[in-house]
């Protein structure tokens, strides 16, 4: 279990690294306002200007630039809101009659429309914080505990 988590975090550094490489077109170290924006393009991501202006509030020195640390942070944080975007859509997709709770029908309508084998390897697949977080989902949801606004940290825009 150990060496699957640091070669879980290895790669994951070796993509931000990778990333910021690419992003890096002059080589210097630092990712400017442009590099930021054509970077974010060459990986297929359309962010407005506003969007990439937000991501560049990373430059914590404010030097008009993005270090590597800068960057580093500003991909984890954009990572986690991703997967907390995931978690949103879930629920959403399973609140079948919009209450905002995820009632014991709608969870066995759920489970019945997919084969038990999927369901068991796709909750085995996810990374163990978004695994954590959907069991907790789930627990909360079966008890009728679960309301968007009480569970929406991070996990609601």
């Amino acid at each position: 279990m150990l060496q699957e988590l640091q070669n879980t975090f290895v790669n994951e550094v070796e993509v931000i690294r990778d990333m910021f490489t690419l992003m890096d077109t002059d080589k210097d170290g630092k990712v400017t306002h442009e590099e930021l924006k054509t970077g974010l393009q060459k990986v297929g991501l359309q962010l407005a200007e506003a969007e990439v202006k937000m991501l560049m509030e990373a430059d914590v020195d404010g030097n008009g630039f993005l270090d590597y640390a800068e960057f580093a942070a500003v991909t984890i944080h954009l990572q986690k809101l991703e997967n907390d975007e995931h978690l949103w859509r879930a629920f959403i997709f399973y609140d079948k009659d919009g209450s905002e709770y995820i009632d014991l029908v709608e969870l066995r309508q759920a489970l019945a429309d997919m084969p038990l084998s999927t369901h068991l390897f796709s909750l085995m697949a996810l990374p163990e914080s978004l695994s954590q977080k959907w069991k907790e989902l789930m627990g909360m949801a079966c008890s009728k505990q679960l309301q968007p606004h009480e569970y929406s940290s991070g996990l609601h825009h």
